[in-house]
């Protein structure tokens, strides 16, 4: 279904594997995070975001980074940045004291 002709049905399916955190999601939205179209990699930052997986973390900041000098892709870039924040918000509560 993820690699559905219609749009929609991939978006659907991404979202709801996104709501119950499955990991197998993530190598494809970390290679999506290269995409050629700006929502797709819009898209894919959000979604890794709350997904939650540190292994995101790199190729996230990396895209944080990218074009870092021109107006497009600024809310990719924020979207990116935002991800981050809640992956490494999300894995310090869960650090034991």
């Amino acid at each position: 279904m993820l690699d559905d002709p219609v749009g929609d049905v991939q978006q659907t399916v991404r979202h709801a594997l996104t709501k119950l955190r499955d990991t197998r999601l993530i190598p494809r939205l970390i290679q999506e995070l290269s995409h050629p179209q700006e929502w797709v990699r819009y898209e894919s930052a959000l979604l890794l975001g709350e997904i939650g997986d540190l292994r995101a973390v790199p190729p996230l900041e990396l895209l944080a980074r990218t074009h870092a000098n021109i107006r497009r892709d600024v809310d990719v870039r924020k979207t990116a940045r935002e991800a981050v924040s809640r992956i490494r918000t999300r894995h310090e509560q869960r650090k034991p004291e």
